[in-house]
């Protein structure tokens, strides 16, 4: 949308050396991104348009970027997941409906809260951050790295899950004899 292309113009033009990486869209939707490069002030070659390709090459091209950003009506979902899981850390701005809360549900299951934010200008600030101070930036990384979150535990998640469903059955059972 257009408020998280503004902060991400801004983002641009605080950062040297920084790039915006995102799918490659329509021509003419290139064309006013160039645009609105230009009144920024920023050189068309600031954007990278990512080709579509196939599985395995989209995930690993994930091990190219710095910070995953998410945009605010519609939160990622699948695109978090590949980041996060390919170790790159995903911000996102939550909001009140259930479009908008998608990438916060997904990085409060791999307790990374501190990717979180609530409004535009900490969203801004955040990237900004983690753009800037790389200490800061490869302690994330370290904590996605190690994967100690359940949420990337196939195994426990998938033994968590057949321990309930043990559980509604012997209940059911127990409400069925009385």
């Amino acid at each position: 949308g257009r408020k998280e292309f503004h902060i991400w113009m801004n983002l641009l033009q605080k950062i040297d050396n920084s790039f915006l990486w995102i799918v490659k869209p329509h021509s003419d939707a290139i064309n006013n991104i160039h645009l609105e490069l230009t009144k920024h002030g920023l050189k068309k070659e600031r954007i990278i348009f990512a080709e579509r390709m196939n599985f395995s090459d989209h995930f690993a091209r994930h091990l190219y970027g710095d910070l995953s950003l998410d945009t605010f009506n519609y939160t990622a979902g699948t695109t978090a997941l590949l980041a996060l899981y390919a170790g790159l850390p995903h911000i996102t701005r939550t909001g009140k409906g259930f479009n908008t809360r998608g990438g916060a549900s997904i990085l409060n299951a791999c307790n990374l809260n501190e990717l979180i934010t609530h409004n535009e200008s900490e969203y801004e600030s955040l990237a900004y951050e983690l753009a800037t101070n790389k200490q800061k930036l490869d302690l994330i990384r370290k904590k996605l790295k190690t994967k100690e979150s359940p949420f990337f535990n196939s195994s426990q998640f998938t033994s968590d899950l057949e321990n309930l469903f043990i559980k509604i059955m012997n209940s059911k059972k127990l409400k069925s004899k009385t």
